[in-house]
């Protein structure tokens, strides 16, 4: 029986891939997650964050995700439709293959109202391009 690329894709159910190591030592996303402690941004903004109501976006992620975004040139919205597909922005954002996205933030919709804290989420992404200069 002559086989075909979709038998294939359909034999190959489970996989386990380790995302770690499709991640080269030299990548410049590891570059920054190295000089960079993201772990500082949830102590900064804890205050800001409502004791009730729905979980939001982890904060590090929401940073790691604008600043993946201002790295690559695109905008959020963009970002959200590319990031499944890249082992190295999954990575970055201490995603893998399985984990569920995060909701598009609402600071990468038009009528989002946190004007000044995109403002300062992105100045300091560009922190992070210094890194890419050493």
């Amino acid at each position: 029986m002559l086989g075909s690329k979709e038998n294939l894709r359909r034999q190959i159910a489970i996989q386990v891939i380790d995302i770690e190591s499709l991640i080269p030592d030299d990548y410049y996303l590891r570059r920054i997650d190295a000089a960079v402690d993201f772990s500082l941004i949830r102590a900064r903004v804890a205050h800001l964050y409502s004791h009730t109501g729905r979980p939001s976006i982890d904060p590090e992620m929401a940073f790691r995700l604008i600043t993946l975004s201002y790295l690559l040139g695109i905008s959020e919205n963009r970002l959200f439709t590319k990031l499944p597909l890249h082992a190295g922005y999954l990575w970055f954002c201490g995603l893998d293959f399985n984990s569920p996205l995060p909701d598009e933030p609402p600071w990468s919709r038009p009528e989002s109202s946190g004007v000044n804290t995109v403002y300062s989420l992105r100045s300091c992404a560009k922190l992070c391009s210094n890194v890419l200069a050493w």
